[in-house]
């Protein structure tokens, strides 16, 4: 009897063994797992990756952003960059200004990545940048590995990513399925999928702007980029109104809408007969007074920035008249200086 009992207690020791050396290896693969995920985590941003930076997509598909691909269908599979702009007036820059002020071939990707280069240096900040990733299984390669014959299986899906710029990591977001490949041309898929994230961008003022939050402009003042020019702006009603006098092309009322913390968009509503017209804008009712003509930023008590898109014809759908008023140069807002009246 004791020589039984003994066998039985020996038996469910060594059951108890082996259920704990289980759980011990299942633990320690988990944590094994876990280890080799962080070690294995893309850096989307290594330098590696950065081919150069698009604004079109194919020939025919301009893009509403910039972004940057990269294809390893032995690694990394295919992923796509995408910056989208955190405040409405950077939408509008590359949504309707972007190729307006530059000139270049389509397949031109030289020149294409030095101009949005420029653009973006040092202003990630403005923007948030999403990473949209197929994983190399669902690729299909039958007619190659390249971006112009890749395709994606069905029933794929895409992990998505935000870069987090406290940690300088990518945070995992969440994964969909997908039926096409990236990148994506426009700016839907991302307002659409991640609201949250646009609408805290938008709402949470920067560094930057807390600064200049106790900035106040005098409700009559007159701005130019040389107070002894004839060409210049005249501020009304405590910033709410503006008055444009440009020489040789116009003279323009306009109203001011607040963008940010001392960010003013600005929309013509009338042009005063002072100045005749150039002939494109003779009839100005074909102007779409529902787009920002450009946007101010207020640096301080004596100095703003001119930022000029152009006035949007209703019937070219494309801006005219897009040279800056008192700077020639693109991509470059005119600093302007008040003057006394």
């Amino acid at each position: 009897m004791v020589t039984r009992l003994n066998s039985i207690v020996t038996i469910i020791s060594f059951l108890c063994l082996l259920v704990s050396c289980k759980n011990d290896a299942q633990e320690k693969n988990i944590k094994t797992k876990i280890i080799n995920n962080e070690i294995t985590q893309i850096d989307f941003f290594n330098k590696k990756y950065l081919k150069g930076y698009s604004m079109s997509v194919d020939e025919s598909t301009p893009a509403e952003h910039p972004f940057f691909s990269y294809l390893d269908c032995e690694k990394e599979g295919y992923f796509s960059v995408h910056f989208i702009p955190k405040n409405k007036a950077l939408i509008s820059f590359w949504r309707d200004q972007y190729f307006n002020e530059n000139k270049y071939e389509y397949d031109d990707w030289k020149t294409e990545n030095k101009i949005v280069s420029k653009l973006l240096n040092g202003k990630y900040d403005l923007y948030n940048i999403f990473c949209f990733q197929i994983t190399k299984k669902y690729l299909d390669t039958s007619s190659g590995c390249t971006e112009e014959s890749i395709n994606i299986k069905k029933e794929s899906i895409a992990d998505l990513y935000l870069y987090n710029f406290k940690t300088k990591k990518w945070d995992f977001l969440k994964s969909l399925k997908v039926s096409i490949s990236p990148p994506f041309a426009d700016n839907n898929f991302f307002l659409k999928n991640f609201p949250e994230i646009i609408s805290k961008s938008e709402n949470q003022p920067s560094a930057i702007t807390k600064k200049t939050d106790s900035i106040t402009i005098p409700k009559s003042s007159i701005w130019s980029t040389d107070c002894t020019a004839d060409r210049f702006i005249s501020i009304k009603t405590d910033i709410n109104n503006i008055q444009f006098t440009v020489p040789g092309r116009f003279s323009m009322n306009a109203q001011l809408k607040k963008i940010g913390n001392n960010k003013y968009e600005f929309y013509f509503t009338d042009f005063t007969p002072i100045i005749p017209l150039p002939d494109e804008m003779q009839n100005w009712e074909n102007l779409d007074n529902k787009k920002a003509v450009g946007y101010l930023d207020i640096i301080n008590e004596s100095k703003i920035n001119l930022t000029w898109f152009g006035f949007y014809s209703k019937e070219t759908k494309k801006n005219i008249q897009t040279e800056n008023p008192f700077n020639k140069e693109h991509n470059v807002p005119a600093s302007l200086i008040k003057c006394s009246e």
